[in-house]
């Protein structure tokens, strides 16, 4: 009953700048020890509150309610591992439900988009390449940010064998083809573990948030560009993307590109009220609605 306060003293007193907090499966209490872990986030938050908080949970197989009492904590990252892929489930992980930890982690960023998301990977256990690929897609799918791959490493005679050795080059394409699909931060070599260097992972993690918000934005601004246009009866070419540069000036000459070939219409609505989503994605800093469409009948 004791431990979080003594966790939160102890992070003090070391002066933890990140800390990750896991656990041992606990099916036997009624929320899979999800309150525990609650309250060792907010005793850390107390006692030392400029620590960032990690946690690697289980996944609350049918514990109703105990995910939520997690989220409502707001640690800085839920980390919750796959392990494998799910042709290895019956073997590697029997007790587990592959898609089921797939829907706990797209329900963490349901319940709060704000908190990041990380799940990792042991390779060398008999799985294709296209297998883990298609694990990356099912992770990006639930918008998970954060993939660690790494070898398995048979702790034991008893454990199951390992199957293979994965190059450091079949890492390092692991790594560029993760990065292809949108992990805002991918770990990926022989030695990559879970929570190893997780302090130093999280600060480039939290780095690379603005840049997958601006790729967001940009994808956002095209989906409605090619709204706009087919509300005029034109289409863009096959290929051919709205982009939204990185400088202010620039996103301003695009904007004027893509709206005086159309004609304006009244305040009625129409055009304004799908112009005035448009700018408020590519250009959060410009102020409220009124100003939006001033600076749109100004380009």
């Amino acid at each position: 009953p004791n431990e979080p306060a003594s966790v939160g003293r102890a992070v003090a007193q070391m002066g933890l700048n990140h800390v990750v907090i896991t656990s041992v499966d606990r099916d036997d209490l009624a929320d899979g020890g999800a309150q525990h872990f609650a309250e060792v986030i907010y005793a850390i938050r107390e006692a030392a509150p400029g620590t960032t908080i990690e946690i690697l949970t289980p996944d609350f197989l049918r514990k109703k309610g105990a995910l939520e009492i997690v989220v409502a904590a707001k640690p800085d990252v839920f980390n919750h591992n796959l392990e494998t892929v799910p042709s290895n489930y019956l073997t590697v992980r029997p007790g587990a439900r592959y898609f089921h930890s797939i829907r706990l982690l797209q329900q963490v960023k349901e319940l709060d988009p704000e908190i990041f998301t990380k799940s990792g990977i042991m390779v060398g256990l008999g799985e294709e390449r296209n297998e883990v690929l298609q694990l990356m897609d099912d992770l990006r799918s639930a918008d998970v940010d954060f993939i660690t791959i790494g070898q398995y490493l048979a702790p034991s005679r008893k454990h199951h064998a390992v199957k293979a050795f994965v190059t450091p080059d079949e890492f390092k394409s692991f790594e560029k083809v993760a990065y292809s699909k949108g992990f805002l931060m991918v770990a990926s070599s022989p030695l990559t573990r879970s929570s190893h260097h997780a302090g130093d992972d999280f600060a480039r993690l939290r780095a690379a948030r603005p840049r997958g918000d601006q790729l967001l934005r940009a994808q956002h601004a095209d989906q409605i560009a090619r709204h706009l246009l087919a509300e005029e009866g034109r289409q863009l070419a096959a290929g051919d993307r709205l982009e939204i540069g990185d400088a202010h000036e620039d996103e301003r000459l695009r904007l004027r590109q893509f709206f005086c070939p159309l004609p304006r219409r009244g305040a009625e609505g129409g055009l304004d009220d799908v112009a005035k989503e448009f700018l408020g994605a590519v250009l959060p800093a410009a102020g409220d609605g009124n100003e939006i469409i001033g600076s749109i009948h100004k380009l």
